[in-house]
C-alpha cells in the first residue's frame, strides 16, 4: 500500500526486503499498470512505517 510520484519515488508500508510491486492509475478513462523492482539498502529513508524508495522505473504491462 503507498504512493508514487515524480522522480521515481514511492511511498510505501508493509513490503518485503526485495521484490516486484504493481502501480496502478487512470490514464484518458483507462485503468494502466506497471511493475516496478525495488530492493531495499540498510540506510533506506522512513517516515515513521513509511518506506520511500527511489529510483524505482516501472515497465507497462
Amino acid at each position: 500500500i503507498g504512493n508514487v510520484g515524480q522522480g521515481g519515488q514511492a511511498f510505501v508500508r508493509g513490503i518485503e526486503q526485495q521484490g516486484n510491486i504493481r502501480i496502478n492509475w487512470v490514464e484518458e478513462g483507462k485503468p494502466v499498470a506497471c511493475i516496478a523492482h525495488y530492493k531495499q539498502t540498510a540506510d533506506q529513508q522512513k517516515i515513521t512505517q513509511t518506506i520511500i524508495l527511489n529510483g524505482i522505473s516501472c515497465q507497462i504491462q
